[in-house]
């Protein structure tokens, strides 16, 4: 049976950043939509979040950059959440772990 809004795939993509390196991964094929995302609808919905986001946050920090401080300890959770979204999108496109663990 084939759902009306599926998309049938081809053989994965040959990975742009190297082979994977991460333990977790999600509910999507690796490489399949294109040779430079790893998990391309991850990303893209990780992409969303961060301009949503972005969108929230952009009146707080405006309001923070009228009073000369953009860096202000109440801007925290503005740039936190700004980060939250570019990290996780990067971290889907590579799905690459490059923090090193202490053994």
């Amino acid at each position: 049976m084939s759902w009306p809004l599926s998309v049938l795939y081809g053989a994965p993509h040959e990975p742009f950043w190297g082979a994977p390196s991460s333990h977790m991964n999600f509910c999507e094929e690796d490489y399949i939509v294109t040779t430079y995302i790893a998990e391309f609808f991850n990303t893209l919905t990780n992409l969303t979040y961060r301009m949503f986001i972005d969108a929230l946050d952009s009146p707080g920090i405006i309001r923070a950059k009228r009073n000369n401080s953009i860096f202000d300890i109440a801007t925290i959770p503005y740039w936190g959440l700004i980060g939250v979204g570019v990290a996780s999108a990067a971290y889907h496109t590579v799905l690459n772990y490059h923090v090193s663990t202490l053994s």
